[in-house]
């Protein structure tokens, strides 16, 4: 049987390259010096559909060509969703935060802290 080219199991990939729902990275994409571009988790909802999801942690998470990381995404389901944090998260070159951004459910909250975002996320069931 063939190896996963991601996480290296003994499981046969599909042509997006996932073996299974918790495959470490399903896509990963380098820039021309090797370094990591980006690396994406997706789940397979069908045979022609496959969603941004990732359980714990960030689904897609970006770097600048240094190596260093550019972005953090948390998807579920294909929708920018986070409960415990921003759903997105970009940092410089030097690896400090630039912005913060909470979503739920693939809505942008306008909230800039976590305890603000339960308060929201309780006021709105």
């Amino acid at each position: 049987m063939p190896i996963c080219r991601n996480c290296k199991r003994d499981t046969e990939c599909d042509y997006d390259g996932l073996c299974a729902p918790d495959c470490p990275a399903s896509r990963i994409l380098r820039f021309y010096n090797g370094n990591v571009m980006t690396q994406m988790w997706k789940i397979r909802i069908s045979d022609s559909d496959h969603s941004m999801h990732r359980d714990f942690g960030p689904a897609m998470i970006l770097f600048h060509p240094n190596g260093q990381m550019s972005a953090q995404w948390w998807f579920k389901n294909n929708s920018k969703h986070r409960e415990d944090g921003p759903a997105v998260v970009k940092y410089n070159e030097d690896g400090g935060i630039t912005e913060e951004i909470y979503y739920l459910d693939n809505e942008r909250i306008p909230v800039t802290s976590v305890e603000e975002l339960t308060i929201y996320a309780v006021q709105s069931k």
